[in-house]
This record gives structure tokens, C-alpha cells and sequence, in this order.
């Protein structure tokens, strides 16, 4: 409930700024949808175990809303802007920022059963090309929505292999 007050409350702040050609978004959206069902794909071939419940109501509210929305703030605004200012080159802040996405990931190794942990290594790897993507979109676009919205066309694309 409090990652809905919080995404409402953001949107509040940026609604003025949110602005987007719809075209390019489904364009590119389909890219990033290819991208996350093939990365669930890829997990199935190496026989890597995923630890997702894709029937279960609040894992895929999760991976679907509140990910790619939460993430998006947190690593293409809240640590892009004051890397950006910091180092003053975007190359070295999208380096820096994949870096952050793909060990935020790795965390989880810390956390889940050893059953997970080569899903986990396997995940570090693919967040970091998705999140040097995203960063890529925030850098052409200098907007948070396309990275939101090819987040969540990848996720939605991992989650449809997995049902």
C-alpha cells in the first residue's frame, strides 16, 4: 500500500513533465518485451530456476507496477542526477548507474534459498544490459516515462514465459 501513496504522490510532482510520443513507446516497447521474455527463455535453457510465483496476485503487481516504477525513480532519477552533477559525463553516470541496477539485483543472493543463487547470478547479468538500455533511453530521451514503460515491457515479457 505504501509503494501506491508513494507512486501517486510522484506522479503529482512530475505530472507536468510527463509527456511522450506513443508510437515510439509501443515501437521500442516490443524490443523490450522480446527482451524480458527472452531472458526468461534463456533462464529455462541454462535450467536455471526462477524464483517468481506467477500466480500469485501481489508477485505480479510487484513485478509488473511497482518495479518498473520504484526502479525507474530510484536509479534513472534519484542516483542519475546527483552522479550526473558529480562526475559531469552522462557515459560515466550510465556506467556507474547499470553497475548500481544490476548489483541491486545481486543482492537478493544474500537472501534467497541456494536453490536461487545461479537465478540470481544469472539475473546481475541480464539487469545489466537492461539497466545500461534504460539508462540509454533516459540519456535520449531526458524522460523517466519511456524507462518506466520499457521496464515494464520487459518484466511483462518475462512474466508471459513464465505463466
Amino acid at each position: 500500500m505504501i509503494e501506491v501513496l508513494f507512486v501517486a504522490f510522484i506522479y503529482t510532482l512530475y505530472k507536468p513533465k510527463i509527456k511522450f510520443q506513443s508510437e515510439k513507446l509501443l515501437k521500442y516497447g516490443v524490443v523490450f518485451l522480446i527482451l524480458g521474455a527472452s531472458s526468461f527463455l534463456g533462464a529455462k535453457a541454462f535450467n536455471i530456476l526462477v524464483p517468481f510465483d506467477f500466480n500469485r496476485p501481489r508477485d505480479i503487481f510487484s513485478l509488473l507496477i511497482i518495479a518498473p516504477i520504484l526502479e525507474e525513480f530510484l536509479f534513472r532519477f534519484a542516483y542519475w542526477e546527483p552522479f550526473n552533477r558529480l562526475f559531469k559525463s552522462k557515459t560515466l553516470t550510465l556506467i556507474i548507474n547499470s553497475l548500481l541496477f544490476s548489483l541491486s539485483h545481486f543482492v537478493a543472493y544474500f537472501y534467497v534459498p541456494e536453490s536461487f543463487h545461479d537465478f540470481v547470478f544469472y539475473q546481475s547479468i541480464y539487469t545489466l544490459i537492461l539497466g545500461f538500455l534504460l539508462g540509454v533511453t533516459y540519456i535520449k530521451t531526458n524522460n523517466l516515462l519511456y524507462p518506466i514503460f520499457y521496464h515494464f515491457y520487459f518484466n511483462l515479457g518475462f512474466y508471459l514465459m513464465g505463466m
